[in-house]
């Protein structure tokens, strides 16, 4: 499997400590207008359970897959929306995107000739999997969703067979699908998603944005801002899980990826549940 070198990024708590602050000190609140949106990447993460399935036909079959992370946080997938979008309410934009990562497992052992098997999906480092998606404004950037998009997407993708216990070699096999997305629903404000930050454009429709980034802005929750010319531009977040079709049975399920805690954290609240636990067991002695 191929490993990305994602950006540095940090987590929404961060962004979200050093918003407030800004927000104390300067009065910024956010612009409750209809909002464009910058250039960006959507950083998403694919939770199997039936939601991914490719159909590889003869022997093979029907292959479910889940997400194997590459980070930053739990993302297993990257999609690059390459051009600002430009949109009042009412109104909506066609942009050019690209597929820039994918990283993918069988959820269970394949058998293969009586052999098990774990199989891997990445992106076919020959030929950019692109498309376009067209990004739809019906509500106010004080709404829970701004509206809905769709896309078309040319995948191109590798896959390669990895033996469990003694089966022979597979040649990997390379293949193309056209995945469409279809009225999705998508919001400004990010959630519990990842947040890896960047620099906004100057003018909307420069796209001079960070291409790398899927929040512009430095308060918290990513809001709308205004650019150099007064337009509100903001960022976009896919709400709840988007379904990537394509004919037959392949599908490809994903949701906005999520910050991993820190080892530290982790700990902290490993400790925490135990220390609960011997609290109550002290409490259950004492009433004995």
């Amino acid at each position: 499997m191929n490993f990305l070198n994602p950006p540095n990024f940090v987590t929404r708590s961060l962004i979200g400590a050093v918003g407030l602050s800004a927000i104390g000190l300067f009065g910024i609140a956010e612009v409750a207008q209809a909002g464009s949106v910058w250039r960006g990447s959507d950083y998403l993460a694919t939770p199997g359970d039936g939601t991914t399935v490719f159909d590889f036909g003869g022997p093979i079959g029907q292959i479910s897959f889940k997400g194997v992370p590459i980070g930053p946080g739990n993302t297993d997938t990257i999609v690059e929306r390459q051009e600002d979008c430009e949109l009042t309410v009412g109104g909506s934009c066609t942009i050019p995107i690209e597929m820039t990562a994918l990283s993918l497992i069988s959820e269970a052992p394949v058998n293969i000739g009586g052999f098990n098997y774990n199989v891997f999906a990445e992106l076919d480092p020959n030929n950019a999997s692109t498309g376009t998606m067209t990004i739809n404004h019906q509500n106010l950037d004080s709404d829970p969703s701004q509206g809905t998009f769709s896309s078309i997407l040319d995948v191109f993708f590798l896959t390669s067979f990895e033996p469990i216990d003694g089966g022979g070699n597979i040649n990997d096999m390379m293949d193309m699908v056209t995945m469409t997305v279809d009225d999705a629903p998508w919001s400004h404000n990010p959630g519990d998603s990842l947040i890896v930050p960047g620099m906004p454009g100057n003018i909307i429709g420069d796209n001079t944005a960070d291409q790398a980034a899927n929040c512009h802005s430095q308060g918290p929750e990513c809001p709308t801002t205004l650019d150099s010319q007064g337009n509100v531009v903001g960022d976009f977040f896919p709400i709840g899980l988007v379904q990537h079709d394509a004919s037959g049975a392949l599908k490809h399920g994903v949701v906005t990826a999520e910050p991993i805690p820190e080892p530290s954290t982790t700990l902290g609240l490993l400790f925490l549940g135990l220390g609960s636990v011997a609290g109550m067991k002290r409490k259950d002695k004492a009433k004995q």
